[in-house]
């Protein structure tokens, strides 16, 4: 702070490192206090100004100190400023979906989605001060040129240079444009059924979503289907508010492309049983997590199933799959032609402010749905 200070030819400046990270006192009584992502910073501290910088990456274990900076700028009718990139934030989307109210000012600088992320003209609706320096077009130049030649780095790209709704923090198993060149505008182009049918299940709970992915290897490459079960209670539309999706979940359901079951948790037993209606026909080798066998097989034999199970698990064992089967999926998304599934909501899994658009998406498939149990031999 003092090297800033002097830079910018500020005197009469007093710099205090207690309590860390630290407070300035200037002229008139001037007092910035820079504050700790602590859940109990803020409270009472009675603010004229307060800004939260990159308040789009404060998830929602930081609902408390946010509230604290909120209502410490509210004491005297004054005013909050947030300041970052979009991210995955739960109380920044929420202002985000306040934009439109009197008392919220929102200003924003993006990429259109439907762009090339190599694009200079989406460079200049991002940063507009990029002609006179801010932010080197060589840099965006460079950049992109690295991103596109390795894919992996996109999903910290697009959040940090293209202002995209994602979390830059989040592991990404393949990127949006990788898993968007696998999708077929109808399933009529999808590859045929072949009646062997890999079945990979991951058994939710109370929170979670249970979800199963069907994969069919062909001549003409590996068609995917995908469906997905929550529990009744809480509601649909509650738990598409607590996620930020707003009706992203009622409409899976309209699709008929998530199972709604009774009780609050979900019922492993109804949702084979709608997995065996709708693969009625098809040969079914099932792949499990093997820490829940105990509750498919339960599940199972209830159902009156015996499709045969392979147990796959996580970890550095050589007994374990579950590492084998990222790789796989990771090999026959990125093979062109290779993977191929109908653009459907459960496998896009559009999970952003209101669950539409591609701009406010990010896609559920890196951990939650396609690759769980995916078959490494599908690529081999």
């Amino acid at each position: 702070m003092e090297m800033t200070a002097d830079i910018s030819g500020l005197g009469g400046l007093v710099f205090h490192k207690s309590p860390p990270p630290g407070q300035v006192f200037g002229l008139n009584d001037a007092h910035l206090a820079i504050l700790a992502e602590d859940k109990a910073t803020g409270h009472s501290i009675g603010s004229d100004w307060a800004i939260i910088d990159e308040a789009g990456l404060l998830g929602e274990n930081k609902r408390e100190l946010w509230n604290a900076i909120v209502s410490s700028a509210g004491n005297r009718d004054r005013k909050l400023i947030c300041i970052s990139i979009r991210g995955d934030g739960s109380m920044f989307t929420e202002l985000y979906k306040q934009r439109d109210l009197p008392s919220v000012v929102w200003h924003e600088y993006a990429s259109d989605p439907e762009l090339p992320f190599d694009d200079p003209a989406n460079w200049e609706l991002v940063k507009p001060g990029l002609k006179s320096g801010i932010k080197s077009l060589g840099y965006m130049q460079d950049r992109a040129a690295y991103v596109a030649a390795n894919s992996t780095d996109q999903p910290s790209f697009a959040p940090h240079d293209l202002h995209l709704p994602q979390s830059p923090a989040r592991e990404m198993i393949c990127s949006l444009n990788d898993w968007e060149s696998c999708e077929l505008p109808d399933e009529a182009e999808l590859p045929a059924r072949n009646r062997r049918c890999w079945l990979g299940v991951d058994i939710g709970g109370s929170a979670s979503m249970m979800a199963a992915v069907a994969a069919w290897s062909t001549d003409d490459g590996i068609r995917i289907e995908v469906r997905s079960a929550f529990p009744a209670e809480p509601t649909l539309k509650q738990r598409g508010a607590a996620a930020a999706v707003g009706g992203l979940y009622g409409r899976m359901h309209d699709r008929g492309e998530l199972l709604v079951t009774p009780g609050r948790v979900t019922d492993v037993e109804m949702f084979l049983l709608a997995l065996n209606r709708w693969l009625a026909g098809e040969q079914v080798f099932m792949l499990a997590d093997r820490f829940r066998k105990a509750e498919v097989m339960t599940a199972m034999t209830k159902a009156g199933l015996r499709w045969p199970v392979e147990w796959r698990g996580q970890g550095h064992s050589h007994t374990v799959g579950g590492s084998a089967d990222v790789r796989g999926f990771q090999a026959a998304v990125m093979t062109d032609g290779h993977c191929r599934g109908c653009r459907d909501i459960a496998s896009f899994g559009g999970l952003g402010p209101d669950g539409q658009g591609r701009g406010d998406c990010e896609p559920r498939l890196q951990s939650e749905y396609l690759h769980r149990g995916f078959p490494c031999r599908f690529s081999r």
